[in-house]
């Protein structure tokens, strides 16, 4: 079986993030994240590009014994993953997204980032834009932004000396995408 060592350290090198990426079988049950590591990685992780920045992406973090446990009988490959890793983080998306629309651009204005007659243009334009939408085509817009986040979850968690790995065997049970989340640590089996 294949395991890792902590080689690993946190890095800001592109390269080093990208190209050490890997998928790891067996994870050190023993190494947990912090909540507040948690918070970050997906706080970072959310800054990833969507269609018109809607942001479909609901996380569920299952980090506890009991719920590995409830979660690995739908992992079909990937339970022993699911047991050692520190988290698994689900990837869902949103279907009603759309009803969040005016709180999101609503925020982009309070911080700045665009005018309030910009937003009200570009709202318009959306919900123009997604009430012509075919039910498959937002689907489709929707799975390509949770695959957009989940990279962006994998490479963060890849800078912050943790390794991530995502399998999506278990959209026919209605998870999208769930990533097993672990931390290294020198010396460690991961």
């Amino acid at each position: 079986m294949n395991t890792i060592t902590g080689k690993f350290h946190k890095t800001n090198n592109f390269n080093e993030i990208v190209l050490e990426r890997r998928s790891v079988k067996v994870y050190d049950s023993e190494v947990k994240i912090s909540r507040e590591e948690m918070t970050e990685i997906l706080t970072e992780a959310s800054r990833a590009p969507s269609a018109i920045n809607m942001q479909p992406w609901r996380f569920l973090v299952i980090d506890s014994p009991e719920g590995k446990e409830k979660l690995a009988p739908l992992a079909s490959f990937n339970q022993t993953q699911v047991l050692t890793s520190s988290a698994v983080i689900a990837v869902f998306y949103d279907a009603n997204n759309m009803e969040y629309i005016d709180e999101i651009f609503g925020k982009a204005v309070e911080h700045g980032y665009m005018p309030q007659d910009i937003m009200n243009m570009q709202v318009q334009q959306a919900k123009s834009y997604y009430a012509n939408l075919s039910e498959s085509d937002l689907r489709d817009m929707n799975l390509i932004d949770s695959g957009i986040v989940s990279m962006q979850l994998m490479l963060v968690a890849r800078a912050m000396d943790m390794i991530l790995t995502q399998w999506q065997d278990m959209i026919r049970n209605g998870l999208l995408k769930s990533l097993v989340l672990i931390k290294t640590g020198s010396n460690r089996s991961c």
